[in-house]
């Protein structure tokens, strides 16, 4: 379920470029990798990227409409948040300021490449 909920995630940003979802995602899983590296517990990052998917949730429906998802086949966006968090608390730990920021900006670009290339 974990590919299937994060390939779906990054396959919307082609449906839903007119809000530029691929930087939306960007964006989240960044601070998400941000609080991460800065010592959050993993509650306090998934309880915030769940928040700020949330408000993408309106996105998320419509791309599961128009890809013709069932809706008992759509992860939620709790699920999505949560495989998310846990993708990014397994991701290496980087240490020293420069190279935690890098780390975080190289995350985002992965997951935002990702998006865009399924354009």
């Amino acid at each position: 379920m974990r590919n299937l909920t994060l390939t779906l995630v990054l396959l919307s940003g082609p449906a839903l470029a007119e809000n530029d979802f691929c930087a939306k995602v960007g964006s989240l899983v960044e601070y998400g990798m941000i609080a991460r590296l800065s010592g959050d517990p993993f509650s306090t990052t998934l309880g915030r990227l769940n928040e700020g998917f949330q408000d993408l949730e309106k996105d998320l429906r419509l791309f599961f409409i128009r890809k013709q998802i069932k809706y008992e086949d759509r992860p939620s966006v709790e699920q999505i948040a949560l495989e998310l968090t846990t993708d990014i608390y397994k991701t290496p730990y980087a240490s020293g300021k420069e190279n935690k920021q890098i780390a975080a900006v190289e995350y985002r670009n992965k997951v935002e490449l990702e998006c865009y290339n399924d354009e």
